[in-house]
């Protein structure tokens, strides 16, 4: 199957880097307007509007008065942490109590294999919610075996 037809695109603008942040920093500091950052850099002006936004930190001045600095490293992080939060999560941590409940079945005095666990979490409805979609997916979290139909799980 071809994927020229695929859904995802290429971003039009990639996120600002480093240098760039250094660069809105150095301009600030020469007391450059957004708009002048925007035409040095080429990037719309409402992205350093935001980037300003994100990567201002509130100082005090010798005066004992508060004032935003823009800062590159600040905006960096803030980017950074931002990006980290994006994407699926996990099935690890959406399914955390439940998988630790197998795990405590297989290991316990009782050694439960990873299928009776589930069934016994189903029968007593232990856990609510989409959890149980992928049974299979569930045990080769657990065991790290999915067996013979991997296509469906893990």
């Amino acid at each position: 199957m071809s994927q020229e037809d695929g859904n995802t695109k290429e971003r039009k603008c990639p996120p600002l880097n480093f240098a760039e942040r250094q660069a809105i920093e150095r301009m600030l500091g020469e007391r450059k307007n957004k708009g002048e950052i925007a035409r040095a850099l080429a990037r719309d002006k409402s992205t350093i509007k935001r980037e300003v936004r994100r990567g201002e930190v509130e100082q005090m001045d010798n005066e004992q008065r508060k004032r935003w600095v823009y800062f590159a490293d600040a905006g960096q992080r803030i980017a950074d942490e931002n990006r980290a939060k994006t994407g699926r999560k996990s099935k690890l941590v959406t399914c955390r109590e439940l998988i630790e409940f197998v795990e405590d079945q297989i290991l316990g005095p009782e050694k439960w294999s990873p299928d009776a666990a589930l069934g016994h979490a189903l029968e007593t409805n232990k856990f609510r919610g989409s959890q149980y979609r992928r049974r299979r997916s569930m045990i080769g979290l657990t065991t790290g075996w999915c067996g013979p139909r991997t296509s469906t799980c893990c």
